[in-house]
Order: C-alpha cells, then structure tokens, then sequence
C-alpha cells in the first residue's frame, strides 16, 4: 500500500496512472497532483484513477502529514437532503463472502469503526450475495449485527442482471463488485423511492424510515471533520503537501473539502465527458486515416480508369474531362477533400461522377453518376477493388446492379447522346 498526499490543486493534464476502461485523461484531461511519500515525486492523476486506487487499497492518503483532515472510501453510500453532504445515513460495503461467518463480518465492520466518520454514521450495512449484516450505531448494542437472510428479497435483483448464487461463487471479483454493488444500489434506491419498506424485507431497525428521503451514490469518498491541533504543537515541522505557507489545519481541511467536491461539479462531469470523447476520437485517428487514404485512391483510380476509356473521344474533341475538388464530412472519417469528375461534350452537355461517402450500408464506397434525368450509382465491393453500377428504379424497389466495366459504362454514355 503506498501513501500519497493530495495537492489540493486540479489542472488540465495528462494521466500518470492510466487505468484500462477508466482513465479519462490518458492523452490530456482534467488531473490533480498527489504527492508520493516513497519516491518523493508528484503523481498527476485523474478521478477515476485515484478512486480505483483507492478502492483497490493500492493507495491510501497519508494522515500524519496532513493533520487537518482524514478520509474514507465507501462502495455505497445514502444521503438525506435534510442533513449536511459530509454525513451519510447509510454506509454499505460490498463484499464477496458466500455464507459470510458473523466472526469475520464482525471483524470487517470493527476495522470500517476505526475511521471516525464511519462510526458516526447511524447505519452500517455489509452487504454479502447470502446475508446482509446490519449494524444500528445509535442503539446501545451497536456492535451486535441483525443478520438478514438474502434469499426472498434479493432475488428478482439477481435474476433482473442475470445473477444466481452459483454463478456469484464462481464469478470474478471485479466482475462480481460491479454488479453486485448495482444491485444492491437498485434496492436500495426502490426503498427510497417507494417510501416503505420493501416485501419480503424484515427491517425491524428503522432502515427503510431512515433513509427514506434519501439519495444514494455509488464509489465515494467520505471526508471528515477536521480535528484539532494540540496547542503549541508546530506542524510544519512534519512537512506538508507541497506548500509555502504555515500548516493550518482548518484551512488545509478547507482547501481539501472544496476539492474534492470540485470533482462532482457539473463542470466537471461535462469535462471528463469531453474528454473520453476527445480522446475516444483521437484513439480512432490512426485508422481514419488509412481508412480515409484507401477511399481517396480507391476514387482516383477509378476516375483513371473511366479516362482511360474516354481518351479517344478526348482526342477527338468530342468531350473534355475536367475535375473539382470537393469537401466531404464523414463522422467515422472527419472532413477531407476529395475530386469530382466533369465530363463535358462539345454541346455543353455534362455528366457528373460525385464521390458520396466511404462508409455506405451495403457497399465499400460510392460514387453518384448524373446522367441526364437519372443517377446510377458506382459502388464499391467489399472484400473486393472492383465496382459495380447500382440504379433504384423506384424508392421502395430494390436496387438494380450490374457489372460496371467498359462497355456497360459506353452503353450508358450512347443512351445519354441519344437525347441530344
């Protein structure tokens, strides 16, 4: 386990820690720099980072040296809008101990007391797939459990995330955290919102009244008041996290508070939004690009070939061929610029050949050919270079396709000059 101090101060910057599937700031996002007390280095880390850390119990925040505060981690917590954010009503740790012996759920609640905001909080509940173990810390026996037979009223949450106890044994801890910390917040949240207790739930503690007017929040931190500093006692002496100023405890706690809750501001659920799009979108670039570079050759070889077989009638002086460049936005591709063909006769009669899109259900590409009256498509084949010729004779009819080469492309061009 390894100590680090919080800063107090949040930036835009890149992730040191990159946790697969969580970090939301691998190539730039919003960080905070904590102090590592073993190598003596800042560490730029982003929420999602430093909650799995700490939930994993990699890192802790160093207490000593910061004297003006100390700090839990909860799997689920319940709030009251009555009573101040700081103080839960309910604090839940999710556990994997099928048939959980009372010795050691005992033994995990008497370590969560230690943390002096835990013992305050009035429920405390350990949440096992077999039983829940209830702690009421305002009545007198606060140390004896209710232990709470999971079967009748946890079932249809099991079935609802396609859980059974079998499976729960065999299931992977991670795998096993996430749902079933989902499901217990659902039932939890079906108490708050149905205002009673639930059936099939034997509360006889006062829970389901407790929290009832609540709201729960999943993977928190639980700050705690600050406590005083013996008179006459020089912390600074202890050193601090990377300040200048004399060590205050109150204020320290002050700076550390407005912090953390700086983490769930909306702006910083929009920004950490922005930035796993952001960097989603960067992730994707190297393969745009290739995908992007293939669709514009893939065009450019097709419009040589098309001129290819029109050289003759261009030497002639029957038709000229000309292009443009045109702009096209793809959202899998981004903007790029890319050429349309002109064919041009000697009446001033025109045909258009005018790349679409890359990325088109049923094809790999296509390129519209106005001609006249009617637009033949060319698309691409998948797993192919070639094209074929597409025309939708009517807007419910199913595409009419044919092989595109020479001669059918002549047929076409004999058809138009027909009209003249």
């Amino acid at each position: 386990m390894q100590e680090v101090i919080p800063t107090n101060t949040d930036f835009y910057g890149t992730c040191e820690v990159k946790t697969p599937c969580k970090c939301v700031a691998m190539k730039g996002g919003h960080v905070t720099a904590v102090w590592n007390t073993q190598d003596c280095t800042n560490i730029n880390v982003c929420k999602p980072c430093m909650d799995e850390k700490i939930h994993n119990g990699e890192w802790i925040l160093e207490r000593e040296k910061v004297r003006g505060m100390k700090q839990g981690f909860a799997d689920i917590a319940v709030y009251s809008e009555e009573d101040d954010f700081d103080t839960p009503r309910l604090i839940v740790e999710i556990t994997k101990i099928p048939d959980a012996p009372s010795e050691e759920a005992n033994e995990i609640y008497s370590q969560a007391v230690k943390d002096p905001v835990i013992s305050e909080v009035p429920y405390f509940l350990l949440a096992t797939p077999d039983i829940f173990y209830l702690w009421c810390q305002k009545n007198t026996h606060k140390d004896q459990a209710s232990e709470i037979k999971t079967d009748q009223f946890l079932n249809p949450y099991l079935k609802a995330h396609s859980l059974n106890r079998a499976n729960i044994a065999i299931s992977e801890d991670s795998e096993f955290q996430e749902k079933f910390k989902d499901i217990v917040r659902k039932w939890l949240t079906d108490i708050i919102t149905t205002q009673n207790e639930l059936p099939d739930f034997p509360d006889k503690s006062g829970l389901c009244e407790a929290i009832a007017d609540g709201f729960v929040k999943t993977d928190v931190f639980i700050p705690l008041e600050s406590y005083a500093v013996e008179q006459g006692e020089d912390a600074r002496s202890e050193g601090q996290p990377l300040s200048a100023n004399p060590y205050d405890p109150v204020t320290q706690w002050n700076q550390y508070r407005s912090w953390i809750e700086g983490w769930e501001t909306d702006n910083w659920i929009l920004e950490s939004l922005l930035a796993q799009k952001k960097q989603k979108l960067e992730a994707e670039y190297p393969q745009w690009d290739k995908e992007r570079n293939e669709w514009i050759g893939r065009v450019n070889n097709l419009f040589t070939l098309i001129h290819s077989w029109l050289e003759p009638l261009v030497h002639n002086d029957y038709l000229k061929i000309s292009y443009n460049d045109i702009s096209i936005s793809e959202q899998s591709l981004g903007r790029y610029s890319v050429q349309k063909m002109i064919i041009t006769f000697f009446n001033n009669e025109k045909i258009e050949l005018t790349p679409i899109g890359f990325h088109i259900i049923g094809a790999r590409g296509r390129v519209d050919m106005e001609i006249g009256m009617r637009t033949v498509g060319i698309i691409g084949i998948y797993d192919d270079s070639g094209w074929m010729f597409s025309e939708r004779e009517n807007r419910r009819g199913k595409p009419k396709t044919w092989r595109f080469d020479k001669h059918n492309f002549e047929s076409l061009l004999t058809e138009f000059a027909e009209a003249f």
